[in-house]
């Protein structure tokens, strides 16, 4: 009986604490009920506070990063149009500089017109140089000499050029020509490079034995003329020398190139320091053979 009295005790001891838990439990849920809904109130109210906030102040940095887009979009046009504008700064000093250069050129053209010579006169010009030249050469019965206004080409004796049946006088008048023209050019300002290259000086003038040149002059006209003569040769020589000498006197620049097959010795020793390269087609002296010389001997 002791033992029933005592677990009926016990049973009314757990439900009254049970009705205790639960009293307390309903007591625990109306209250965080209550604080839950306070703090869903409270979130309402943060989130609504905060969107005021906060509005005019995203407003803003949209409006500042919308300027600042534009401010960069201009920024890049305006280097765009600095440069452009630097371009056309750079042409238009080209083209007052070009304009500059074209007003020079055109007084200069207008003074060039008003002293350019005639052809007549530039004529004259050369047919007294080449005068002079075959008064140096010393060529025979010196008369009717000039230069042909048709063709441009040396007069002799009153004969035009391709009716010169020597071969020794018409090498002789072509050298004169061009010496002419070269002097003219170191006496006038016109436009000439003052440079003269003569391949073969010596032809027709008793240098060459091809059977080919023999036969292209008149062998009895040559011998006729004395064109052989080794005086001769050597005035021809003294004269571009002395042409060469009245350009450095000038200060023009003045180059003549003759390239000259069997110079004689008195040559080579006389004019030794105006050689910049000496050949021999048989390498005597212990001289260089030719191009040509050394593709035959091969």
């Amino acid at each position: 009986m002791d033992e029933l009295d005592s677990l009926k005790k016990k049973r009314k001891s757990i439900q009254s604490l049970i009705s205790q838990l639960s009293e307390k439990r309903r007591s625990v849920n109306s209250a965080y009920f209550a604080v839950h809904e306070d703090l869903n109130k409270a979130r309402e109210l943060l989130d609504t506070e905060s969107e005021k906030m906060i509005t005019p102040y995203l407003t803003q940095r949209d409006a500042l990063v919308k300027e600042l887009s534009a401010k960069r979009q201009f920024r890049v046009q305006l280097v765009v149009n600095l440069k452009i504008r630097n371009s056309q700064k750079s042409i238009h000093d080209q083209y007052e500089q070009c304009s500059a250069v074209v007003v020079r050129l055109e007084e200069r053209l207008a003074e060039l017109k008003k002293s350019a010579p005639s052809l007549e006169n530039v004529l004259a010009d050369l047919s007294d140089n080449l005068s002079k030249f075959l008064k140096k050469v010393n060529i025979k019965n010196r008369r009717g000499i000039s230069v042909s206004p048709k063709n441009f080409l040396p007069i002799i004796r009153d004969r035009e050029y391709m009716t010169i049946t020597s071969g020794g006088l018409r090498t002789i008048s072509s050298i004169g020509l061009f010496l002419a023209i070269l002097e003219y050019a170191i006496e006038n300002e016109i436009n000439h490079p003052a440079i003269l290259l003569i391949d073969t000086v010596g032809k027709y003038l008793g240098k060459t034995s091809k059977t080919k040149h023999q036969d292209e002059t008149d062998t009895a006209a040559d011998a006729d003329e004395g064109l052989s003569d080794p005086d001769k040769y050597k005035n021809m020589y003294e004269y571009m020398f002395e042409l060469a000498g009245r350009a450095d006197k000038k200060d023009i620049n003045c180059q003549i190139i003759l390239v000259d097959n069997d110079v004689p010795d008195s040559f080579v020793s006389n004019y030794k320091p105006y050689i910049v390269a000496h050949y021999s087609s048989t390498g005597e002296n212990d001289l260089p053979r030719g191009l040509i010389d050394d593709y035959d001997s091969r």
